[in-house]
C-alpha cells in the first residue's frame, strides 16, 4: 500500500480514498457527521473516521442487539454502515445514511463493500487516531516498521501528564491489523524518558509493572463497571507493549502503531479498585501432528485475596495453532501442590461456570460483564483449557514467538482488587 520503505504516511490506500472522496464530500457536513454535529454519535470528519467506524458497535439499539458493528472487518453483511447505504436501515431510521450532499453511486458503494470484505484496513498510521478524552489521558505509540517475514514486539514508555491522582473507568485501544496483542502496564518503581522503546521478547516483571489492560482486538472500548476504576499516580509511568506479526497467516499492512485513551472520573465515583489476574501455562509443549488439551488455573486465595469478588472482564491468548480457549470459574477444591487445579477439575466445574470461550486465535473476544458480572465466592478462582492442533512435523514449545512457539495465557479483571494495584501473576517467578 505504501511504495516506499520509509514513507509511513503515504495516503494512497482505499480507506484514504473513502475518507477524502466520500466521507468529506457527502457525510461530514456540519449538521451530519462532523465533529460538531456527530449525528448518531458518529464522526466521519478528517482522520477520526477510521476510529469511529471499524470495530465499533452500531449506535442503533436494534442493530446493537443484533451484534452489528458500524464496520466489521471481513463481513460486509454485518457492517451497519453498508446496510444503511444500500437501504437496509434499522426500524425507525431513514432509508439512506447520506441525507445531505452528493448521493453515493453504486460504484462507490461497491468500493466500500470490497474494502470491508478485504479486512477494512487503514491506509496510513494517521488513521490510527482517537479523539482526545474529555477528561483523562492519551498515549500514542508512533509508527514503526514490521518487515515481511518478521515479528516485532515493542515496549514503548511514556509518562502521563496528570498532576494529580486520576481514576480511569474507561479504556480505549486502537491499532492496525497485524498486532497479536496490546498490553498496558504502569509502574511506580521505574522512570523512563518519554518515547524510549525496546524491541524485545523478554518477559515483563509484573511485580514492578502491574498490568492494567490487555486485548488482542484492534478496537477496544471497555467501560468498567460502575464504581470501579484504575488509580493512576501523578505523572504515572506507563509501558505499552505491542506485538506485530508479518509472517504466515498474519500480516501487518501498514506496520505497527497504536493509540490508547484513558478516560477518568472523579474519585468520589469509584469506591472500588480494579484487580488483574494473569495466568500463563508455560508447560505447553505440542507434539508433532497432534491435537492436545492443556488445563491450568489458580484461586484468588493463592494471592491472599480472600474477598468475594465479581468479574469485570475476561480474555484469553494463544497463537496460530490454537483451536479453542475456555475459562470457567473454579471452586478451588482439588489443587496440586503449586495451587493449580488437578486433572478433571475443568470438566467438574461444567459449562454453567463458563466465563469465556474463543475459537479465534487472531482477534479473540474481550468479554465485558458490565455491572452484573459473575460472582466469585471466597476461595474461588479460574480453571481454563486450551486446545491446540499442531499440523507440523516438529515440536512446538511454549514461548512468545507466534511463528514457532505457543501461548496459553488467561486474563481475569475483577473487583474489588488489591488497594496497592498489585497484579496477581501465576505461576509465581520462583515457580517459572
Amino acid at each position: 500500500m505504501d511504495p516506499t520503505p520509509d514513507g509511513f504516511f503515504c495516503d494512497n490506500g482505499r480507506f484514504g480514498t473513502l475518507r477524502r472522496e466520500v466521507f468529506a464530500a457527502s457525510c461530514s457536513q456540519s449538521s451530519c457527521h462532523s465533529i460538531q454535529g456527530a449525528k448518531g454519535g458518529l464522526v466521519l470528519e478528517g482522520l477520526l473516521a477510521y476510529s469511529q467506524l471499524v470495530g465499533v458497535a452500531a449506535e442503533n439499539t436494534l442493530a446493537r442487539q443484533a451484534g452489528l458493528q458500524r464496520v466489521r472487518p471481513g463481513f460486509p453483511e454485518e457492517s451497519y454502515l453498508l446496510q444503511k447505504l444500500i437501504g437496509n436501515p434499522a426500524e425507525g431510521e431513514p432509508d439512506h445514511l447520506a441525507e445531505v450532499g452528493v448521493s453515493l453511486s453504486p460504484e462507490i458503494i461497491d468500493f466500500l463493500r470490497h474494502w470491508i470484505a478485504d479486512a477494512a484496513t487503514p491506509s496510513t498510521p494517521l488513521d490510527i487516531t482517537l479523539p482526545l478524552p474529555l477528561k483523562g489521558e492519551q498515549v500514542v505509540i508512533p509508527p514503526f516498521a514490521v518487515p515481511p517475514g518478521s515479528e516485532v514486539q515493542r515496549n514503548f514508555y511514556f509518562k502521563l501528564k496528570n498532576r494529580e491522582e486520576i481514576h480511569v473507568n474507561r479504556i480505549e485501544f486502537l491499532y492496525p491489523p497485524g498486532s497479536h496483542h496490546l498490553n498496558f502496564f504502569t509502574s511506580d518503581a521505574y522512570s523512563k524518558p518519554d518515547g524510549y522503546f525496546e524491541d524485545t521478547f523478554d518477559g515483563i516483571p509484573f511485580a514492578l509493572w502491574p498490568l492494567r489492560a490487555s486485548s488482542q482486538r484492534s478496537r477496544l472500548d471497555w467501560k468498567l463497571p460502575s464504581g470501579v476504576a484504575i488509580k493512576l499516580s501523578p505523572f504515572q509511568q506507563t509501558l505499552s507493549q505491542t506485538h506485530f506479526v508479518n509472517i504466515g497467516p498474519q500480516i501487518s499492512p501498514i506496520g505497527g502503531c497504536a493509540s490508547i485513551n484513558l478516560h477518568s472520573v472523579d474519585a468520589a465515583e469509584v469506591p472500588m479498585v480494579l484487580g488483574t489476574m494473569f495466568l500463563q501455562n508455560n508447560n505447553v509443549i505440542l507434539p508433532p501432528q497432534s491435537e492436545t488439551a492443556w488445563d491450568f488455573g489458580v484461586t484468588l486465595t493463592r494471592f491472599r485475596h480472600n474477598e468475594v469478588v465479581k468479574a469485570a472482564a475476561a480474555t484469553g491468548h494463544f497463537h496460530w495453532r490454537g483451536k479453542s480457549f475456555e475459562i470457567r470459574r473454579w471452586d478451588g477444591l482439588n489443587k496440586n501442590d503449586d495451587g493449580s487445579p488437578r486433572s478433571g477439575e475443568f470438566e467438574r466445574m461444567g459449562v454453567e461456570n463458563r466465563l469465556f470461550f474463543s475459537d479465534n486465535w487472531d482477534e479473540p473476544p474481550f468479554v465485558m460483564f458490565g455491572d452484573n458480572g459473575p460472582e466469585f465466592p471466597r476461595g474461588w478462582g479460574i480453571v481454563y483449557r486450551t486446545v491446540f492442533v499442531n499440523n507440523t512435523d516438529r515440536v512446538i514449545p511454549f514461548g512468545p514467538h507466534v511463528e514457532y512457539q505457543e501461548h496459553a495465557n488467561a486474563f481475569l479483571y475483577f473487583y474489588p482488587g488489591p488497594e496497592n494495584g498489585e497484579t496477581f501473576s501465576f505461576p509465581l517467578p520462583s515457580q517459572q
